[in-house]
């Protein structure tokens, strides 16, 4: 998105002028999690993206990534965001080792920004519902504001024929099967 964007031209800026980065507090001032876009490690974000910390022991999941093509405003999103007062998540225990343990805390997980987003784009809903009646699926949500979704699974192989199933179904979305990674 455009925080990542941002933070990509900002690091590229510094390298060509050979300057120091921006402050993150700074950062903040242009997006919210242009911080975390700009450390490039793997982190725990909290707050409205400020608080971050980071994740050394994160294990390797096979991601799938489907986006419906369909473009929705982060500003309009947060415009609809009705609570900002949620319950606190599940806390991070730097004490996870095993990757059950990690798939149960990622499950205990949510997006604030979901609902705002499916008002803006329903299709959201569906690419959701696809990606949770796949094989091997333990998390399955909307990434940031959206629109793009992804659901994390135990294994490679089951990541790679939901790929295959929601490509049959849906060709014209954009979809791709990665790995997790802590950085």
């Amino acid at each position: 998105g455009g925080s990542s964007d941002a933070a990509a031209t900002i690091r590229g800026l510094c390298r060509l002028w050979k300057t120091n980065p921006p402050l993150l507090d700074d950062m903040l001032k242009i997006g919210s999690d242009l911080p975390v876009c700009f450390t490039q490690r793997t982190q725990h974000m909290q707050g409205i993206g400020e608080i971050l910390s980071t994740i050394t022991n994160f294990p390797s999941f096979p991601i799938l990534l489907v986006n419906p093509l369909k473009i929705v405003s982060t500003q309009k999103v947060f415009q609809l965001l009705k609570n900002k007062q949620n319950s606190a998540l599940s806390k991070y225990e730097k004490s996870f080792y095993k990757k059950k343990e990690w798939m149960n805390w990622l499950i205990a997980q949510r997006n604030d920004l979901l609902e705002p987003a499916l008002e803006i784009e329903p299709i959201i809903s569906e690419v959701l519902q696809l990606i949770s009646k796949q094989n091997g699926v333990g998390k399955v949500s909307m990434s940031g504001s959206g629109a793009t979704c992804f659901g994390i699974f135990e294994n490679k192989s089951d990541c790679d024929l939901a790929l295959k199933k929601i490509q049959e179904q849906r060709p014209e979305w954009w979809t791709v099967s990665t790995q997790t990674k802590s950085i």
